[in-house]
C-alpha cells in the first residue's frame, strides 16, 4: 500500500488540484520535497504524528501531515489553492483517499485556515496547512 502522503497526493490529483507523478519527474505535487520548479507547487510532508503522551502506546494510526503550497508573486494564487486543499481535507472522514488506501476515520486541520508563511527567495508566496488524522 502506498504511503499516506502518496494517497493524499493522488486524491488531490483526482480532485484536479494539481498533477501528481509518483516518479517526481513531472507534475506539481511532490512528496517530502518542494523543488524550485515549477513556481506553483504543492509539497506533502509526513510530520511525525500526534504528540507523544509518555505511554509508549502504538500511535501508528495517528499520523500528521504538513502541506506546503507555493504560488507566484501574487499571494492570492497560493492562498486560493491552499484554501481548496483545506476545504477538501478538513473533515474528510469515513472513507479512503484512494481505492485500497488507508481508511480515514477523521482528518482535521491543526489550524482553522491555511497559514501564510511568507515568500521564498524568488518572492513566491507560500502557505502551510497541517492536518491530524485517525486511520485504520
Amino acid at each position: 500500500m502506498d504511503s499516506l502522503a502518496v494517497q493524499i497526493a493522488t486524491y488531490l490529483d483526482d480532485q484536479s488540484i494539481g498533477v501528481f507523478d509518483e516518479s517526481g519527474a513531472t507534475g506539481d505535487i511532490f512528496i517530502a520535497i518542494l523543488p524550485s520548479a515549477p513556481d506553483e507547487a504543492i509539497g506533502i510532508f509526513p510530520s511525525g504524528g500526534y504528540k507523544a503522551d509518555g505511554t509508549r502506546q502504538d500511535r501508528s494510526g495517528l499520523p500528521t501531515v504538513q502541506i506546503l503550497v507555493r504560488g507566484d508573486q501574487d499571494p492570492r494564487t497560493a492562498e486560493d489553492r491552499a484554501q481548496l486543499i483545506y476545504d477538501l481535507l478538513e473533515g474528510f472522514h469515513a472513507e479512503s483517499f484512494v481505492s485500497g488506501g488507508n481508511y480515514i476515520v477523521d482528518c482535521r486541520g491543526v489550524q482553522s485556515a491555511p497559514v501564510h508563511i511568507g515568500h521564498d527567495e524568488n518572492m513566491r508566496h507560500r502557505y502551510s496547512l497541517n492536518f491530524m488524522l485517525r486511520t485504520k
